[in-house]
């Protein structure tokens, strides 16, 4: 679901809350590698997490492909302690879900620049 900008402060007090369900790093964050856009977003994004102290994994990706191998490679079908999937100037032109068979539990957020944007992402019960 597309949110609006007031909703932002419940959907990052929801993500802190995942740092006290896992003992684990609960935040996996994909930025799209080579796209200034993409470095910015992270360095704000990175900055926030270290002044909540929220312990996260930054992958850089190239492509889907990519994404589909760190996908794989954290389990992320089956994942108990990966909470929240941050997906930086990527994922907004494809059904993320449908394409990397996440758990249901974890959420997806997609900070993307690009247009584009997949009309699935508009109904609220994404």
């Amino acid at each position: 679901m597309i949110i609006a900008a007031d909703q932002l402060p419940r959907l990052f007090s929801a993500v802190n809350q995942d740092k006290h369900s896992s003992e684990d790093k609960s935040i996996l964050v994909l930025v799209a590698n080579g796209d200034v856009d993409s470095l910015c977003t992270c360095a704000q994004l990175e900055s926030i997490f270290k002044r909540q102290d929220i312990v996260h994994v930054t992958v850089p990706v190239e492509n889907y492909d990519e994404i589909r191998s760190i996908c794989d490679m954290h389990h992320l079908d089956n994942a108990e302690d990966l909470k929240t999937v941050f997906f930086i100037n990527c994922g907004a032109i494809e059904d993320i879900k449908r394409i990397y068979n996440f758990h249901h539990l974890v959420r997806i957020i997609i900070l993307d620049s690009h247009r584009p944007v997949y009309h699935g992402y508009n109904t609220p019960d994404e």
